[in-house]
């Protein structure tokens, strides 16, 4: 079973065109192929509804698919194991349309991380996170690939080993000859090929932020404090939005509205702890981890951030001038602002920040009002990730 969560409003009227194409796509799927898989569609109607059905989905007990021992007589491991010591289970599988709100909902909402897999098809205003993971832009292939990658996964399983990792199974292709297969899991950090599709299966981190008015909310993208977060509640009511994304240009919305909130900047005095360090400024505009390398629209604010690394990057921009800001924003879009001396990076493993005065913040872009406090965290399941070709 495949459960598609669709905002079709994500987008404005644009979404909801390319919904119409992937909604003709999955019919096809359901109703033309020799094997057909289910395709179980979840529409949201209002903020939380992807969260929901994402916890609705992977809070069953019984997993979608529980491979028969008999069944997987015919897979072999990597380490040439044989199966029979093993009953497979095959995790959740959520494809997800919409934007990074969207995204960010379905992760956040995952019971269980270790036990899903997501494809994700972006269909947003900014999609940072389709941009940082190399996702086509096309909502029809990128649903091509992703199924033909569920239907290849269909049919093999991710076994234990003693010491609790995860090892590959190779499917044995018609000729019954299991070595020239293709490896569809692995435990290290490059993605690997499943089945003989053109898609891949990568691990992803997930990271997790506590507040101190005792929230917590999941990110794959970044979680920002001050001006950045600033930005992104703007965004959310303002009309301008919508006009730019009827005209294509959806992503500069978080461009232009930083021009006048420039004008009224709240300096923030940021004390945070990065793993074993300490980092202390009195008047900083924001202050950013990131789990990609891109965030608001394309601003490509920690070039060397990675998903899967176990670490998150951090920038800091303090004691800069209105004018200093305009001149370091184009920069910034192509990752090269790092000579700026209003700007620093940092690299940890787990962050506590304080902010005073209490400023906006934000995950993945999704305001979440004004804190003062925070501990960020990596979850301790990866998210699986299906990449399409």
């Amino acid at each position: 079973m495949i459960h598609l969560i669709v905002n079709p409003g994500a987008r404005g009227a644009r979404s909801m065109d390319r919904w119409k194409k992937i909604e003709e796509q999955c019919l096809k799927n359901r109703d033309m192929q020799e094997t057909p898989l289910p395709v179980c569609v979840h529409v949201t109607e209002k903020p939380d509804d992807a969260r929901r059905f994402a916890q609705d989905i992977t809070s069953a007990r019984t997993p979608a698919l529980v491979l028969d021992p008999s069944e997987a007589r015919d897979m072999e491991t990597v380490s040439g194991a044989t199966a029979d010591a093993f009953t497979a289970k095959t995790p959740h599988t959520i494809f997800v349309f919409g934007g990074d709100g969207t995204l960010n909902e379905v992760i956040d909402g995952i019971a269980d991380l270790g036990n899903a897999r997501l494809g994700y098809i972006p269909s947003g205003s900014g999609n940072d996170f389709a941009r940082s993971m190399h996702i086509p832009a096309d909502p029809e292939k990128v649903l091509r690939s992703l199924l033909g990658a569920a239907k290849a996964l269909a049919h093999t399983g991710i076994r234990q080993t003693s010491e609790g990792e995860s090892a590959a199974h190779i499917v044995a292709p018609p000729d019954g000859n299991a070595s020239s297969g293709k490896a569809i899991c692995g435990t290290g950090p490059n993605p690997v090929g499943i089945g003989n599709t053109s898609a891949a299966l990568a691990s992803l981190d997930v990271w997790c932020a506590r507040f101190g008015d005792g929230r917590k909310r999941r990110f794959a993208i970044s979680c920002g404090f001050g001006f950045d977060a600033e930005v992104c509640y703007e965004v959310q009511r303002s009309p301008l939005k919508k006009w730019l994304n009827k005209l294509n240009l959806g992503k500069l919305c978080y461009l232009l509205l930083s021009i006048p909130l420039i004008f009224r900047r709240r300096l923030i005095r940021f004390e945070v702890e990065i793993s074993d360090s300490f980092v202390s400024c009195p008047a900083s505009l924001f202050f950013a981890v990131m789990n990609q390398p891109y965030e608001g629209g394309g601003f490509r604010f920690c070039p060397e951030a990675a998903p899967d690394d176990g670490t998150l990057d951090a920038i800091l921009v303090s004691d800069i001038s209105r004018a200093g800001f305009f001149g370091l924003m184009p920069f910034a879009l192509f990752g090269k602002h790092g000579f700026s001396r209003h700007v620093t990076f940092h690299r940890g493993r787990s962050y506590t920040i304080r902010c005073t005065p209490p400023c906006h913040c934000h995950t993945d872009g999704e305001p979440l009002g004004e804190v003062g406090y925070a501990e960020i965290s990596l979850e301790d399941e990866k998210l699986q990730l299906i990449l399409p070709g």
